[in-house]
């Protein structure tokens, strides 16, 4: 689907941050409500302490990882990782990582805040906006919005 930083469309930053709050509320209130226990997962926490998230994950799957696994796991899943695939054009079984692919364009820096250099200044302002409109107080702060 459409994400902000391929749209530069006023109305999609708003389509983006609506469907972004309500998946939060499905997550974080009503499904646990339900007895269905859900794991958000957080691009910040994936980039900031990757081991850490790791783990964590395979935890919340039942699984029990070696320090070792994980270190290999965050290796060969990182940005870093999948852009030297791409680089060197040897894309074998990620062909959606290749430049043409499908996959290319989620490979970028892999920054937390990218989206603040990709986007004009006016989409960004609108984006910004649109997201602290719909967002929920808690993701306002995670995507530091609030400043």
């Amino acid at each position: 689907g459409e994400n902000v930083v391929s749209a530069h469309n006023p109305r999609n930053c708003e389509k983006y941050a609506a469907t972004l709050a309500l998946r939060y509320r499905i997550i974080t209130e009503i499904m646990p409500k339900l007895g269905i226990e859900i794991h958000p997962l957080f691009f910040d926490e994936m980039r900031t302490d990757p081991e850490t998230f790791v783990s964590n994950l395979a935890t919340a799957l039942g699984l029990s990882l070696s320090p070792d696994i994980v270190r290999k796991v965050v290796s060969e899943t990182s940005p870093e990782h999948m852009k030297k695939i791409q680089d060197s054009g040897a894309v074998g079984h990620y062909k959606g990582l290749a430049k043409s692919g499908t996959n290319s364009r989620k490979i970028r820096k892999a920054s937390l805040h990218g989206y603040m250099n990709e986007l004009p200044p006016a989409a960004l302002q609108t984006c910004v906006a649109a997201a602290k409109f719909h967002l929920p107080e808690a993701l306002v702060k995670r995507f530091e919005l609030d400043v």
